[in-house]
């Protein structure tokens, strides 16, 4: 269970499968996302938010595939 709002977990996943894009205009503009609204805006919950994606990803019982992930 995350310790993040709802909103902001989902926000980060969004941002996260953006910048996994092959698709060049996707990326670019998450990666601008990725500077402008979280490294500069809420340094605090991207590092929370990538630790508890990291820790979910290691989660055997959860998988990229997973429906909430997407």
């Amino acid at each position: 269970m995350s310790q993040l709002p709802p909103g902001v977990v989902e926000s980060l996943q969004q941002l996260l499968l953006g910048l996994e894009s092959s698709d060049n205009s996707i990326r670019s503009e998450a990666e601008k996302s990725l500077n402008n609204d979280w490294v500069l805006a809420r340094p605090d919950l991207l590092l929370s938010g990538l630790a508890e994606q990291v820790r979910a990803a290691d989660s055997p019982a959860v998988s990229l595939s997973s429906p909430s992930l997407s």
